[in-house]
């Protein structure tokens, strides 16, 4: 887990409607693994069914596939949110670590029936021990236990009564994100996280790592996320996320029950679990030498963030082209703007707060354009087009299953200028912007001529609508102009020139499509061709 990394690729549990695009047959999504044995390889099947208690299913000498009945087990969480609805998590009464779990696969007219703080009954589940298998699986040998369905069908969750949410076991963020592995999210790391797996918590004092983030190829409303202090994350499974003002350094206090998917996750069952007013946070990092990480982010020294803000040592000097020409993405904190001028050439009209640069002044070349992601952070007061600016940052790529990926600044501080810094656009012909060579041209303004608009885009397609010139199609994005697209009324119009931010978007369907982001609408009257 990296600190800076804004993006994770696509989820195969919480993004069931991936697949139904995909033809990515490896991935073993859910199912029982011929991993899940005990030390002895028995599936530790006793048959029975008969009533157990969470902390029994918890525990490693229950096998995988054990047939499991819960009896006056609370709710505790309900997903009804998003894209991927109906798993619950249950806990025992009296809480604690161990006491929770969560079930997979219940019919939805139980799920229904339900809410927060019932007791139930759960018959016809087994144990299962859940990991990604197959291309791109997780092989940190961790799992999630769950229940899920002996049978199709057989799963059956009965509202008994209704009974006491346990109170939220206290987690030491803190203490974890210290511990001597969490970097790498080692043993003792992870086996300070299991007691709460399934179990609702909660976790305060902890700092925001980043403001929420969209995660996987889906759009749903519940695929975002943010990290936090003790190497964990938070996702909006069951809530809307993006509404919290939350951005980097916010101090948290957060409630929510403990899943695992690749990282460990805290998922907060509605806006009043995200306390965003909260004290006694750790003390950003500032000693960046001494190998430990003092404010329990999982990142020490030079890679904490705040140790590449406030120690020149921990930011080389950059290059645009030193950063987008490498097939892989520079490592570490960088710096921009100390070695050649640095100027802003497009605002994201959506977000408010990310933006493009180029090398300059003069004219856009190829790999000297980038786009540098807030990650939640404010604009600087007067960050314009034609700004001067240094920018501190890290480096990323990101990418949905299948997509190339886009190279991206991820930025920690930006600092004006004093000047103009003026980069006039390159034009280009589509051939060269949609082929072999294409990437290196992603970033940069450029300046395509007569250019056929195909459809403006709807607030349904996020905006997302398409261009044509010399017979090639090509998709137009709405970052910079804002909106849900380009006006109406610019439907089945040809433009003379149209200029704009060359990109690509690595959630359209069939990995991904070359696309502008236009400055404004097209000038002159062109020829469709």
């Amino acid at each position: 887990m990296y600190e800076n990394a804004a993006h994770t690729g696509d989820v195969c549990m919480r993004l069931t409607t991936f697949f139904a695009f995909s033809t990515l047959a490896l991935f073993a999504c859910r199912g029982d693994d011929a991993n899940n044995t005990d030390a002895n390889g028995s599936n530790g099947s006793n048959g029975s069914g008969a009533s157990v208690t969470i902390q029994m299913v918890q525990n490693d000498a229950m096998a995988p596939g054990t047939p499991v009945t819960l009896r006056g087990v609370v709710v505790t969480a309900i997903d009804n949110f998003g894209g991927k609805m109906g798993d619950i998590w249950v806990e025992e009464p009296e809480g604690g670590t161990y006491s929770g779990v969560h079930i997979f696969g219940a019919a939805s007219t139980d799920v229904a029936a339900l809410a927060v703080g019932d007791t139930v009954d759960v018959t016809g589940a087994v144990k299962d021990e859940f990991a990604l298998t197959g291309s791109g699986g997780d092989t940190s040998g961790r799992t999630v236990t769950e229940l899920k369905p002996a049978t199709s069908g057989s799963l059956k969750v009965t509202k008994t009564g209704t009974g006491t949410v346990p109170a939220p076991v206290a987690v030491d963020a803190l203490m974890i994100g210290q511990m001597a592995d969490a970097d790498t999210q080692g043993p003792l790391f992870s086996a300070a996280w299991e007691p709460y797996e399934g179990v609702l918590v909660s976790v305060n004092s902890v700092s925001a790592l980043g403001a929420p983030k969209k995660f996987g190829s889906t759009g749903a409303a519940d695929a975002f996320s943010f990290d936090i202090t003790g190497v964990a994350r938070v996702e909006g499974n069951f809530t809307d996320i993006t509404m919290s003002g939350i951005q980097r350094n916010t101090c948290m206090n957060i409630t929510g029950v403990v899943d695992y998917f690749f990282d460990y996750l805290v998922l907060p069952r509605s806006a009043a679990d995200l306390n965003t007013g909260a004290s006694g946070c750790p003390v950003a990092e500032a000693t960046c030498a001494d190998s430990i990480d003092n404010d329990g982010n999982g990142f020490a020294d030079c890679k904490d963030n705040n140790c590449m803000i406030t120690d020149g040592t921990c930011r080389p000097p950059a290059t645009i082209s030193s950063i987008d020409t490498p097939a892989t993405p520079p490592a570490g904190g960088q710096e921009i703007g100390s070695n050649e001028s640095v100027c802003v050439t497009a605002l994201n009209a959506k977000d408010m707060q990310s933006f493009w640069v180029a090398k300059g002044p003069g004219t856009a070349a190829a790999n000297e354009g980038l786009y540098v992601f807030a990650g939640g952070q404010a604009r600087p007061n007067g960050l314009a087009v034609g700004s001067k600016v240094d920018v501190i940052g890290t480096v990323s790529d990101f990418s949905v299953s299948g997509s190339m990926p886009v190279r991206e600044y991820n930025e920690l501080q930006t600092t004006i200028g004093s000047g103009a810094c003026a980069v006039a656009a390159s034009p280009q012909t589509i051939a060269t912007l949609t082929g072999a060579n294409g990437r290196q041209w992603i970033g940069s303004l450029v300046t395509i001529t007569n250019v056929a608009v195909v459809d403006v885009g709807t607030s349904a397609n996020f905006g997302v609508g398409h261009l044509k010139s010399s017979g090639v199609t090509f998709e137009s994005m709405p970052d910079v102009i804002g909106g849900t697209g380009l006006p109406a009324a610019e439907m089945s119009k040809c433009y003379a020139t149209i200029t704009g931010i060359w990109y690509w978007d690595v959630h359209a369907a069939g990995g991904g499509a070359f696309a502008l982001e236009p400055l404004a609408v097209g000038t002159g009257t062109g020829t469709c061709n």
